[in-house]
């Protein structure tokens, strides 16, 4: 009797240099390296936002989405003069 499935998982990459050129933080997950953001999705650059699968370690649309929406929020949020709660610095 055979596998019921294969899966299979590839290493990722940025596909441009943008994040380098900004120079925000970087951790090396199983898959490749994410951007880290902070629990507002803000990067170690004040102003710039990730959100999707470039700033989380394992890949999925959910969780993409659900990081579009909340950047998108903070975003919005921080352009109206709004100051979020406690920022951390993210390393």
């Amino acid at each position: 009797m055979g596998p019921d499935g294969l899966f299979l998982v590839t290493r990722t990459r940025q596909g441009t240099d943008l994040a380098a050129r900004l120079g925000y933080a970087f951790e090396e997950g199983p898959v490749g390296p994410y951007t880290v953001v902070d629990r507002f999705q803000q990067t170690s650059v004040a102003g710039v936002y990730a959100a999707g699968d470039i700033c989380r370690p394992v890949h999925q649309a959910i969780w993409a989405a659900a990081d579009g929406s909340s950047a998108g929020a903070v975003c919005h949020q921080s352009l109206l003069g709004a100051r979020l709660p406690e920022q951390k610095t993210v390393a």
